[in-house]
């Protein structure tokens, strides 16, 4: 009989093994990378939102947008804020606010552009994040500028809301 070609057990589990090291490998390291550019997305956004303010700002003779608004406590949604200009931003500046993703999974912000403006000094932790519970993506806090309002940290270890 003509032998035929063929593999052998021992040959495909070998098989098998080296390509489950490389998958095991390579998976970790791709999930990193959604999460990395994901992270940088949203690092790109605040900086868009913090340039828009310095535009608004010296468009405006150095009035900040929100600067004379009564927060009405320690912060306020900024769909319903009366200020110099209700709409400071949107839509001469921005087109809409920029939705936010962590590159972590469970995080319950994720997708949201909600907005709130808070006074310095109170409920907002600077150094930690929104202490109250409060559900806003992005943060502007009078005097100090944006803020993302997460626990989360970055692929770094840092803290999301110390960018």
């Amino acid at each position: 009989m003509a032998g035929k070609k063929a593999f052998t057990l021992v040959e495909l589990m070998i098989a098998m093994t080296i390509i489950a090291m490389l998958a095991s490998i390579g998976i970790p390291k791709f999930a990193n990378m959604i999460k990395t550019s994901k992270q940088s997305t949203a690092k790109h956004n605040l900086g868009v939102l913090r340039s828009a303010t310095n535009i608004y700002y010296g468009e405006n003779t150095g009035i900040w947008p929100w600067e004379n608004t009564d927060v009405g406590g320690d912060y306020k949604e900024l769909s319903t804020i009366e200020s110099y200009d209700s709409n400071a931003l949107v839509p001469k500046y921005l087109n809409e606010f920029p939705k936010f993703d962590s590159g972590i999974r469970d995080n319950p912000l994720n997708g949201k552009n909600t907005v709130c403006v808070a006074d310095d000094g109170g409920t907002y932790d600077y150094y930690g994040r929104w202490t109250s519970g409060n559900s806003n993506v992005w943060i502007y806090v009078k005097k100090k500028g944006w803020y993302i309002n997460t626990e989360d940290t970055d692929t770094k270890g840092a803290g999301i809301h110390t960018w």
